[in-house]
């Protein structure tokens, strides 16, 4: 599951603030309990611990870091009725894709295609029929 770019730096802030916060409560019950060289040791190895794994859980260029995560294969409001055609079953009220009910066959004009078209054409051919279409145009 993707995550929005907030949801991430919130992940990001609570991973610092509770590993730093469990990090030194372990070094504080290692040093209360007489196991003073323990509770160093593992200060010093736990902090280093806490900045390796951070990549490991928010790597760079994660796809989940931007928004979209992924590319739609239809427009805006607009659901994928076949392999690359898509159809307007809520009633947006566009001239020019006619709407659909759902159940019925749509017919040529009421169908948006989109084979073969590289991700260039498929934005103006989106912005074209007044149509947005997130992470394309």
């Amino acid at each position: 599951m993707a995550f929005s770019t907030t949801t991430l730096k919130l992940f990001k802030s609570l991973y610092w603030i509770i590993g730093i916060f469990a990090h030194l409560y372990v070094c504080y019950i290692l040093i209360t309990t007489e196991r003073t060289i323990t509770g160093i040791i593992w200060f010093i190895l736990g902090l280093m611990l806490l900045w390796l794994m951070y990549p490991v859980y928010f790597p760079m260029g994660d796809p989940g870091s931007h928004w979209p995560p992924y590319i739609r294969s239809c427009p805006d409001y607009l659901t994928l009725y076949a392999p690359n055609q898509c159809v307007d079953y809520g009633q947006l009220n566009n001239p020019h894709i006619p709407s659909t009910k759902p159940g019925e066959q749509p017919t040529g004009n009421q169908i948006f295609n989109t084979a073969g078209l590289s991700m260039a054409q498929k934005a103006a051919k989106a912005q074209s029929v007044q149509l947005s279409w997130e992470g394309v145009n």
